[in-house]
């Protein structure tokens, strides 16, 4: 529901009702100032010693100076039950940010930033000995302003006999262990870091969860507390350590693309090119041809040629023990005439599968329209070209070093290809 469109009702606007298990929040008009304010829950609001801890909820929370947590401090009676004063300007909860931009998360710099301030809020929770216990779309809060800022709930931590009182019934989003019949059962940080998981997790709902966050989701929704990262600094040295190991990758694949490209271009001096079983214009777009829709029929009977004669050929098996030295001249020629109908038959197969992939991203629509979803669509376009790569180096069984070589040098010719179309549109 969207909140935003409920009527108001005397001073209190529902634009900014999120809740959690001790109170909710609202957007009232007090001495004639909109101001946010946290109010008990109304089946509360009437239990003597419900109320007289939520009156102390300021006391609680002093000394908190995070500009993500609300922060409570004179509570005011009223007929109402009472209520905090929190702050002012315009808020909605994440659930109808997402609901109402779910593009919002391919903003890669919101992202980062809703994330890190998600941790720094609970670091300086956990480092007062308190606990926000309820995380979810519809108890955290993102400012209206461009920058959609984090704000969360006075923490609820104190709170322990209501427990199982959750108003938003978001059970996914709630550790496993506030459901424990154990009276005694204390939520502590772990509660917290489950629920951060659960939040991690939901933004990338309709996208690949990044790999510097995926050993942190998998071990915080661990049903068993122990499981879970001791703390805030723990998960920040899980993500700094696979942002580095995924820098180092890319740094690696980057030099092995370089050393490969050098390696082809030294074999292309040096050696004499065989020439291949057929023309290598069956297997690529001449540039006098605008569409390429017309070459399709030619291009299909090629490559239904090329199959069937690669198909022929197999890989020359090598008995465990033997060296390349041992391998017959025939052999080895049988295996340099299938790796060059492989290489272009991967060619031919990834200029027409990469040209579908990307001409979408590069139309005139996207490519000088809205940025966001051009970064969206390239990144998801990426994925698809890296995924096509592994698929054929994979079928027609070259190494991953040439595959990606010539699918470099393929997605380059493509891209200017398509931005020359786009700029002429």
């Amino acid at each position: 529901m969207n909140f935003s469109q409920m009527p108001p009702q005397g001073n209190m606007v529902h634009e900014a009702k999120a809740q959690n298990a001790i109170g909710f929040v609202s957007l009232e008009n007090i001495n004639e100032k909109w101001t946010i304010v946290f109010r008990p829950n109304p089946h509360r609001k009437h239990g003597e010693a419900f109320m007289e801890r939520f009156r102390k909820l300021g006391e609680t929370c002093a000394g908190i100076t995070s500009s993500h947590i609300m922060r409570p401090e004179s509570f005011v009676e009223d007929s109402e039950g009472g209520y905090y004063a929190v702050g002012h300007g315009r808020y909605i909860t994440l659930g109808q940010l997402l609901m109402e931009k779910p593009a919002i998360v391919a903003d890669k710099a919101w992202t980062q930033n809703f994330i890190d301030d998600l941790f720094d809020a609970l670091e300086q929770l956990h480092k007062k000995g308190l606990t926000a216990v309820e995380l979810s779309p519809m108890s955290v809060l993102v400012s209206k302003s461009n920058q959609h800022r984090l704000m969360l709930m006075p923490p609820a931590g104190d709170f322990l006999d209501i427990r199982h009182d959750i108003w938003t019934r978001e059970t996914d989003y709630l550790a496993p262990e506030l459901f424990s019949d154990d009276e005694n059962c204390t939520p502590e940080k772990r509660v917290d870091i489950y629920g951060a998981a659960q939040l991690v997790n939901r933004l990338f709902k309709f996208s690949a969860l990044p790999s510097s966050y995926t050993a942190f989701v998998n071990a915080g929704l661990s049903s068993d507390p122990s499981r879970r990262p001791a703390d805030i600094e723990a998960i920040r040295a899980s993500i700094r350590h696979k942002k580095f190991v995924s820098k180092m990758m890319k740094i690696a694949a980057g030099v092995v693309l370089v050393c490969g490209i050098i390696a082809l271009l030294t074999i292309n001096f040096k050696e004499e090119t065989p020439k291949a079983p057929f023309p290598e214009e069956a297997f690529t777009q001449s540039e006098d041809v605008p569409n390429q829709d017309s070459n399709t029929g030619i291009e299909d009977e090629y490559a239904s040629m090329l199959e069937e004669e690669y198909e022929s050929l197999s890989r020359p098996d090598v008995a465990e023990g033997d060296s390349a030295f041992k391998i017959s001249p025939e052999r080895k020629a049988e295996e340099r005439k299938r790796l060059e109908q492989a290489t272009s038959l991967f060619k031919q197969r990834y200029t027409k599968e990469a040209k579908a992939i990307l001409t979408p991203v590069y139309s005139a629509e996207i490519l000088h329209g809205d940025q966001a979803r051009f970064m969206q669509e390239s990144q998801a376009a990426t994925l698809k070209l890296q995924n096509l790569m592994e698929q054929l180096a994979n079928q027609y069984q070259i190494d991953v070093t040439t595959a990606q070589a010539e699918a470099a040098l393929i997605i380059g010719k493509v891209t200017d290809e398509l931005k020359r179309q786009a700029a002429g549109e």
